[in-house]
């Protein structure tokens, strides 16, 4: 006859194998032949022999999803909002976008709103509350890039909503036409005087502004046998006519 020998199960299991000995039904979050190590998920030591030997592993928290109702997919693993819409971004969805203005953290589909500036300009809000753009393009000013700028004024194409500089003239709209008899000038309107010098005009003359006489950048006689482009600015408000005709002889 053999040895009988009692099941050593540390207490978490009542029966065991007759020929082998390995024990049946480990409980208590308990595996093993002997019911000597902890399930996977589980800590402690099972080999003390209590109910209480092998307790769950503690999850780290996982991070809270604030997207403040502007991403229908959630947040990853991270706690970061996933496809940021209704023209937001952030980790949390919390700002609007680049050229978008508004209070993303209020949590409705109309929290941030297309910026009023031209092109794709950036905007906030001051102090008061007013939508103020960034950086306005050359040539305009105010609030909401809706002004010119000094030395730019409305151009008299596209209605009168682009600001181009005041006295620039393209070579397309300047004509030469020939001189009366016995005139020895280069003459413009008298409403215009201009500011420099430079390149543009290869015939031989003088120039001659507004029959003002004397010299200094803003009229008299110029030399003749120079090469000259001439840029008008206005005086007494008036606007540029949209072409200029010089005389030359």
């Amino acid at each position: 006859m053999g040895i009988c020998e009692r099941c050593e199960c540390h207490s978490h299991a009542s029966q065991c194998d007759k020929e082998y000995g390995a024990c049946i039904g480990c409980q208590h979050n308990t595996e093993g032949d002997r019911c000597e190590r902890c399930k996977p998920g589980f800590t402690g030591d099972a080999r003390r022999g209590t109910p209480h030997d092998c307790l769950p592993v503690e999850q780290p928290a996982r991070p809270s999803c604030q997207c403040y109702n502007h991403s229908p997919r959630g947040c990853d693993s991270y706690g970061r909002c996933i496809q940021c819409e209704h023209n937001t971004e952030g980790f949390h969805c919390e700002v609007c976008k680049k050229g978008y203005y508004g209070q993303a953290i209020r949590g409705t589909p109309f929290d941030c709103t297309a910026c009023p500036c031209p092109g794709d300009r950036e905007c906030f809000l001051d102090e008061r509350g007013q939508v103020q753009c960034k950086n306005c393009p050359p040539g305009y000013s105010g609030g909401r890039c809706d002004e010119c700028a000094p030395g730019y004024t409305r151009s008299q194409t596209g209605g009168g909503r682009e600001c181009e500089p005041i006295g620039r003239h393209r070579p397309s709209e300047v004509d030469f036409v020939p001189a009366p008899e016995g005139q020895k000038f280069l003459q413009s309107p008298t409403t215009y005087r201009p500011t420099s010098y430079r390149g543009g005009m290869t015939r031989r003359g003088s120039i001659r502004i507004g029959g003002g006489g004397g010299g200094g950048g803003s009229g008299g006689r110029r030399p003749h046998g120079r090469r000259y482009r001439v840029q008008s600015r206005l005086q007494g408000g008036q606007r540029p006519p949209t072409r200029l005709r010089f005389i030359l002889k």
